[in-house]
């Protein structure tokens, strides 16, 4: 379909389209643009892509293409889903990098009261 676009543009592109969309809507920083997108991420061979964009800068390299230049992402590596998704909720991170099934919980315990989304699958 897009022929003329490498593997890591592709990666950067979806990288930076999740993080533009998954800010939560119900934070006042929301509606502004942001310097920093934190990442909450998981352990596992399962989140190969995350690691890749970290390890290449490839959100912070696609911003600054896309006329973003001060957008810059950080990770923070846990291995439990639970505390992952109260950092989200308590407004210490932006994006969860886990599975489906603590989306479930989080999307569950907060209907109704917090707008958090999830993005697709990392691995087929």
């Amino acid at each position: 379909m897009f022929p003329d676009l490498t593997r890591r543009e592709v990666i950067g592109g979806i990288a930076l389209g999740a993080a533009s969309g998954l800010i939560p809507a119900r934070r006042a920083r929301a509606q502004q643009e942001t310097s920093e997108i934190r990442f909450v991420r998981q352990l596992g061979l399962g989140y190969l892509p995350v690691y890749l964009i970290e390890a290449q800068n490839l959100l912070d390299k696609h911003a600054r293409a896309r006329g973003h230049p001060g957008v810059k992402a950080t990770f923070q590596p846990l291995a439990s889903p639970a505390t992952m998704n109260d950092m989200l909720l308590g407004g210490n991170a932006d994006i969860v990098v886990a599975g489906f099934p603590p989306f479930l919980v989080l999307w569950d315990k907060t209907v109704g009261k917090a707008d958090v989304r999830s993005i697709a699958a990392l691995c087929c």
